[in-house]
């Protein structure tokens, strides 16, 4: 309710939509947290970590995904998972992307993009991205390329380390 009254008054204000789409999805609502992540990009088209936390409530739909695959002993069901799941990638990977095209030093989403680019078998990508980030280590040590595997959702810890300003 708060909230809501929040944008009633400041409807044009990037940061207070992205704020509530954190919030909302923390509290486990990732439709219409994205819709909020949306509003924050369409009233400033360069906001990388809108992009971002898009791309991570996506890549949450495959955690049921994931069980479901541990749980099968049927073949053809598993194959048609993996499906799903390379679906639920490629639906979350322009949002990568477009977070990195807006926050090109990004570690954290170099990362995430070096792991979806190996999982979706884009290996041309995947080493430009790896390059990329290798030579940004050179000026930001913190910067590493180590891919990473799935096993649920990419990175629950955006939302965690969100800085909320409401």
């Amino acid at each position: 309710e708060l909230l809501k009254k929040a944008i009633e008054l400041k409807p044009n204000d990037p940061q207070l939509h992205f704020n509530v789409g954190v919030l909302t999805s923390k509290q486990g609502y990732a439709e219409e947290a994205i819709s909020h992540f949306q509003n924050a990009i369409r009233l400033k088209p360069d906001y990388s970590d809108a992009y971002y936390s898009i791309g991570v409530l996506i890549t949450e739909k495959e955690t049921s995904i994931i069980e479901e695959m541990n749980k099968t002993s049927d073949f053809d069901r598993y194959d048609e998972l993996l499906l799903k799941r390379k679906e639920v990638y490629l639906e979350a990977l322009p949002y990568f992307e477009n977070a990195l095209k807006y926050n090109a030093k990004s570690p954290e989403i170099m990362k995430t993009l070096i792991g979806l680019y190996e999982l979706l078998e884009m290996y041309d990508k995947q080493k430009e991205t790896k390059e990329i980030s290798l030579a940004l280590s050179v000026f930001f040590p913190s910067v590493t390329c180590r891919s990473f595997h799935c096993t649920s959702s990419l990175s629950s810890s955006a939302f965690s380390q969100s800085n909320i300003s409401v």
